[in-house]
Parts: structure tokens; C-alpha cells; sequence
């Protein structure tokens, strides 16, 4: 469970592995060595003070570790407290009359906000809303600045079926807004698509959400909310403004997302982002199909914190970070699940990211029973994207740490950096390729027989290796920052 007003503190730290020709490195751990986590709590460093003899230069394969995402700030929230009166609105209860019901709920939420009340209670009922008011757009609720809306958890707020593309069954556009309970369902069952479309696995270009929050949101919390069947995203958090703009502040937890079809969470330009003890599940129907997808191609993605959350049978993967910075994915429950096997497996994997992010992945727990539709079977996989136009995030690299991963492996391909260790993996592999900066200490590899037989398996990989472990024996990888080392 979630405790607001919690905090996580966390130290910078830089690791080091600093190799000259003809030296080996070694390990040490500063300040406390008592314990063998590579985290926020101190610094590990592998290195060795020497130069190259031949030239005079010091080559380094250096890594920032940055600290994990700070908390976001909680909504700012007025004095008062009422219960919405449904009969002095003309709203309906029983899942009839959808624009009078609408506007009714955004009146009665306008008229509380006028007059200074903070907190505004839905009762229990069945509420169906949507004003088609053009044939592309559809409007559901809007929620005014500065409110806590609650749902009664006998609450279900339902979209009408329409044949929008655009639509937001709830939609934030400002600060300081706090949901909290309630059912809200899309209308994918019910939805009227183009001639010759379908929620199949294909692409779409409709944005029919359940939740939008848009523009420069700031201090938004969406908590204890059964959020399912959006034609798109469970939750969309875009940013809809200028390049480079972001939300900010945004906490979503203690919620359960199902069978949305594009993304359960989607991050296209954000800052501060907390999603925490969530049960993501079966996201389905239009590519991508993530679990939560971070991915902002004009906006800007940085300081996410995606941890402690059940994941499982969402399509393609369970996370996807593709552009953001200082993103942790942390202590997470990754299921590959029943729908995902019945779709010849994930079509990315489970965890999955690009190069040049701030990708840091740790403490998670994977299983995989049905494999990736390419092969391969990897649940942690990275993949060069954007080597050529995204310079000056590589120091940073990719940690990937303490996760426990069964039925799949762990992949980095074309990397500048990325530091492997004390990852536990079952029937699978780790497999790296033209990664320039590669450290690899203290990962235990058994039963790789899916793999042929691989259990660290190289090709071009510059780095350091120590204490890994094959099926409970020591292994040697003999890795070199100044010879690439190949290993199949």
C-alpha cells in the first residue's frame, strides 16, 4: 500500500571501471561493503589508477548512476467537503441519458470549485456519459483545478458508445487534482471503427482514453481506481504543448488497469512521475500494447518511478522506456501471462528499452513461459534506436540489477554502457553484442538449455567481468576493454 507523503532518498553514485593495456581492474565497494547491493545507498566502484603506458591516455568506462526519481508533490486541496445532489443536476444513476448526465457532472463539479469546495463525493450508481460534440470528438468529464473528486466504490462511470477517434471519458487539463475510486470503462466492446478496423494487434491512429492528462498538468493523483476498455490507453499523460514541455507531478497507485488496447499507462512528456502498486493487465488491441510505455518523440520524458507494480499478459511487454531520462523500473511482479503466450509471446519483452536512455532496472521478478514472437525469449531487452541523434546521455548507460528472471534472458545490443550484476537467471541467457562499455559481476546463469546451450554468450562486447556464475560453477569470460571479446 501506498503512504502519501512517503519519501525515497537517494545519493548520487559513479561507477568506474578505468582499464589500461596490458591491467586488469578490480572491485571494491565505497563506503559500506556489508552490503552487496549496487543501489542508492552507496557507491560501488570498479577501477584501477594507471594510465596506458603507450600513449599517456586513461581509458575509462565510467557509469552515473542518478538517483532515484524524487517524489512528486501531492495536489493542493481547498477546504470543503459535499456530495454531489443528482436530482439538482439532472443527472442520471441507472446508465441512461448520457448528455444530460455529463453536463450535469461537470456543472455540479464547476459550481463546487466557484464556490470553494475541495472535496466533491460521487454516490453510488452507474453513470454513461459522452457528448458527441463533432464527429471526431467526443467529451466526457472535466475536472476543475484544485478539487479531490471520490467515487463511491459502488460508482461505475461508463463512455457511451460513439465512433470518435478522439475522447477522454475523464479529462485533466489543469493543477492540484485529486481522483480517487470508482469504475470507469471505455467503450472498445462497443466502439464504431473505420470500415475494415479492428482492435486486432493493428495499428490505429484513434486517442479514445480513458483518462486524459494533458497540456502542462501539474500535481495530479489518480488513486484506487479499476480503470478498463479504452480503445487506446487506460491513462494517457501527454503534454500538448510546445516541443520539450512535460506534465509534472503525476501519482498513479493502488489501481488496477485491464484490457485497454493500446497502453494501460502511457508517458508522452512528463516529469515527476510516480506509478506505484498497480495491477496492469491483458492491454491488448492496438500496437503498441504495453504495459506502461514511456515515449515522448516532441515532449520530454525524465524522473519516472515505476516500481512495485503487478504486471501481467500485456502484449507486447510489460514496460518500454524508449526516450526517457532518469527512468527506474524497480521491484515490479512481470507475468507474461496466458494472452500474451496465445499471441506467440511478447512481441518486444517483458522489460524493454533503447540505447541512450537513463534506463535503471532493478529488484524486478520475471517469468516467461511463452517466449517473444521473434525468439530470442529475452526479458530484459535493450536495442539500439537512438545512437545517432540523441548524443550525450551514454555516461549515464543502463543498470541492470538484482532481478530474478525465469524462463528468459537478459539482452543488450549496440550499447555504449551497461552494467549487469547479480541478476539471477533460469532457462536463459545473458547475451550482449557491440556494447563498447560492458561490466558483467556476480550473475548467476543456470539451466540455459533453451538458449542451445549459451549462458553468457558475447559477440564484440568490450567491458570487465567478475565472480558470474554457469549452472553453480565459476566463469571466466576473459572481457577486456581494449580487445572485444566474442563467446557463443
Amino acid at each position: 500500500m501506498t503512504t502519501r507523503g512517503g519519501s525515497a532518498v537517494g545519493v548520487a553514485t559513479v561507477l568506474t571501471c578505468v582499464a589500461v593495456s596490458g591491467c586488469a581492474c578490480s572491485v571494491g565497494r565505497t563506503p559500506d561493503d556489508s552490503g552487496a547491493r549496487l543501489d542508492a545507498h552507496g557507491a560501488d566502484v570498479v577501477s584501477i589508477d594507471a594510465f596506458d603506458p603507450a600513449d599517456g591516455a586513461l581509458h575509462d568506462c565510467a557509469f552515473v548512476r542518478t538517483d532515484r526519481p524524487p517524489i512528486p508533490a501531492v495536489p493542493r486541496i481547498g477546504p470543503g467537503r459535499e456530495t454531489i445532489d443528482l436530482s439538482r443536476w439532472g443527472i442520471a444513476s441507472d446508465g441512461t441519458d448520457a448528455e444530460a448526465t455529463t453536463n450535469g457532472l461537470n456543472a455540479a463539479l464547476i459550481d463546487a470549485s466557484m464556490r470553494g469546495i475541495g472535496e466533491v463525493h460521487v454516490p453510488a450508481g452507474e453513470y454513461l456519459l459522452g457528448v458527441t460534440v463533432e464527429p471526431r470528438l467526443t467529451t466526457g468529464l472535466d475536472i476543475p483545478d484544485a478539487m479531490r473528486v471520490v467515487f463511491d466504490p459502488g460508482a461505475i462511470v461508463r463512455m457511451r458508445p460513439n465512433a470518435s477517434r478522439d475522447q477522454c471519458l475523464v479529462r485533466i487539463t489543469g493543477h492540484d487534482v485529486w481522483i480517487e475510486g470508482g469504475r470507469f470503462i471505455g467503450d472498445r466492446d462497443a466502439h464504431t471503427f473505420p470500415e475494415g478496423v479492428s482492435l486486432d494487434g493493428g495499428i490505429l491512429l484513434d486517442e479514445a482514453h480513458v483518462f486524459c492528462i494533458e497540456e502542462s498538468s501539474e500535481r495530479i493523483e489518480i488513486a484506487r481506481v479499476y480503470v478498463e476498455g479504452a480503445v487506446a490507453d487506460g491513462i494517457f499523460v501527454v503534454a500538448l504543448d510546445a516541443p520539450g514541455a512535460h506534465a509534472s507531478d503525476i501519482w498513479i497507485h493502488d489501481s488496477e488497469l485491464a484490457r485497454n488496447g493500446r497502453q494501460g499507462i502511457s508517458i508522452v512528456g512528463a516529469r515527476r512521475v510516480r506509478i506505484e502498486d498497480n495491477f496492469i493487465h491483458d492491454t491488448n488491441g492496438i500496437q503498441p500494447e504495453f504495459g506502461i510505455d514511456v515515449e515522448a518523440p516532441r515532449y520530454s520524458n525524465a524522473d519516472i518511478w515505476i516500481h512495485h507494480n503487478r504486471f501481467e499478459a500485456n502484449v507486447a511487454g510489460h514496460v518500454a522506456n524508449t526516450d526517457g531520462r532518469n527512468v527506474w523500473i524497480e521491484d515490479n511482479d512481470c507475468v507474461q501471462g496466458t494472452l500474451a503466450r496465445e499471441r506467440g509471446g511478447h512481441r518486444d519483452a517483458p522489460i524493454f528499452f533503447h540505447d541512450h536512455t537513463e534506463t535503471t532496472i532493478v529488484d524486478n521478478r520475471i517469468e516467461m513461459s511463452g517466449g517473444t514472437e521473434g525468439g530470442g525469449d529475452f526479458a530484459i531487452r535493450g536495442e539500439i534506436h537512438h545512437a545517432d541523434d540523441r548524443p550525450g546521455l551514454a555516461e549515464h548507460g543502463t543498470i541492470i540489477e538484482h532481478n530474478t528472471v525465469v524462463g528468459g534472458g537478459i539482452h543488450s545490443d549496440r550499447f555504449d554502457r551497461t552494467w549487469i550484476e547479480r541478476n539471477v537467471v533460469r532457462e536463459g541467457a545473458i547475451f550482449s553484442e557491440d556494447v563498447t562499455c560492458h561490466v558483467l559481476i556476480d550473475n548467476d546463469v543456470a539451466n540455459a538449455g533453451s538458449f542451445g546451450g549459451r549462458d553468457y554468450a558475447l559477440r564484440r562486447a568490450r567491458g570487465f567481468d567478475s565472480g558470474n556464475l554457469s549452472d553453480g560453477e565459476d566463469v571466466s569470460l576473459g572481457m577486456s576493454l581494449d580487445t572485444p571479446t566474442s563467446r557463443e
